[in-house]
């Protein structure tokens, strides 16, 4: 990755870890573990990987309704290729229980499996469980990853 991407998602994340009024911050893991693909046929999503199992490392600051994240992680994708990502999510505590955001990634894959581009932008939806539970979805054009998130 490029230090110009580096800067990038620093700059996009910036502002909740650095003008937050009084935030609090956590660290926790994400636990990934489905993906849904509604663009194929039953046929041709039968030969995917949509069990994507692993894992990210983040660091979140929240003030009030806003949350900033930012993320570095793995899983096995739907290609059955290792893939590896960093990035940044931005969230909106909308309702209790619901918190529409931003997500934007640079991914990487063993194989070559993802196109080459320098980010890649995502809406997500997240239910939050508890204080330090939640479960999300990446929304994509192709379909859904699935993850649950632990803070510590």
């Amino acid at each position: 990755m490029k230090k110009t991407e580096i800067a990038i998602i620093f700059a996009l994340l910036a502002p909740g870890f650095a003008f937050a009024d009084q935030p609090t911050q956590t660290v926790g893991v994400d636990l990934y573990g489905r993906s849904y693909h509604h663009d194929l046929p039953a046929g041709q999503r039968d030969k995917l990987n949509e069990a994507n199992i692993g894992y990210a490392l983040w660091l979140e600051a929240r003030t009030g309704r806003h949350a900033w994240k930012a993320e570095a992680g793995t899983f096995l994708n739907s290609y059955y290729d290792q893939a590896y990502w960093v990035g940044g999510q931005y969230r909106y505590k909308l309702f209790r229980y619901f918190e529409p955001g931003l997500m934007v990634r640079h991914w990487e894959t063993e194989n070559g499996t993802y196109p080459e581009k320098a980010f890649n932008k995502y809406a997500t939806v997240t239910v939050p469980l508890t204080e330090r539970v939640s479960v999300s979805a990446i929304v994509r054009p192709s379909g859904y990853i699935a993850y649950l998130s632990v803070g510590f």
